[in-house]
């Protein structure tokens, strides 16, 4: 598919500690928007001339292994940072597929702790453990005083969270070196994950008052 920006949001400034509006808008935004391009390189070089694409990795990730799952590892010499960055749901099929997983599957745990939707379990699972984390571990192995920039749309903003806090957890990065911007991002996982996420990671979420993605799960599922 040809790159193209597929997110548009009206950034309001948040009195958050550290978070930063153009951050936000300039820089982690354009890498979620590459996530969506089969070529993100060529967003990258639209938009962040001096980012590099290290391996992106697409990969069937629902029951009926029809909807793809995706995201990339990049680096950038220039501003000294390595990360990864993920897709959102494609389609309403696979839209459908994630209602009715939430609906019907039981939550899974999760490595660094709690438990999460087990379609974002499943697909970041897909992603991640073939060949995403083994090059993010190679990145940061080459670049180990680097940044680590995390980033992800709607369904990527789960995997997102998810990868950011398996990241500090398995210690590839520590909590201070860790920035994850996520955008629309949905209720991901239970309390106690939600408890031990903030803990592992600072992270801002990026939300639309009226967006009822980022209000779902509901809470009395336990999310």
């Amino acid at each position: 598919a040809a790159c193209s920006t597929v997110l548009y949001a009206q950034l309001q400034p948040l009195a958050a500690a550290n978070f930063s509006d153009a951050t936000a808008r300039s820089l982690m935004m354009p890498l979620a928007s590459a996530a969506y391009s089969d070529a993100p390189q060529q967003c990258l070089d639209n938009q962040l001339k001096t980012a590099n694409v290290s391996k992106q990795i697409t990969r069937k990730c629902d029951y009926f292994k029809q909807d793809t799952c995706s995201g990339f590892t990049f680096y950038d010499e220039t501003r000294k940072v390595i990360g990864v960055a993920f897709r959102g749901t494609m389609d309403t099929s696979q839209l459908i597929e994630q209602i009715s997983d939430i609906l019907f599957e039981s939550q899974m745990d999760f490595p660094a702790g709690g438990k999460t939707s087990s379609y974002f379990s499943k697909a970041f699972n897909d992603v991640w453990n073939d060949g995403m984390g083994d090059d993010f571990a190679a990145l940061v192995a080459k670049y180990p005083s680097y940044k680590v920039w995390i980033t992800g749309h709607s369904l990527g903003g789960a995997l997102a969270s998810m990868a950011a806090a398996l990241i500090s957890s398995d210690k590839l990065a520590t909590k201070e070196n860790i920035a994850l911007y996520t955008f629309g991002q949905p209720r991901t996982g239970d309390p106690t994950y939600a408890h031990i996420h903030d803990k592992l990671v600072t992270s801002y979420r990026v939300v639309h008052g009226r967006d009822i993605v980022v209000q779902s799960p509901p809470r009395f599922m336990n999310y």
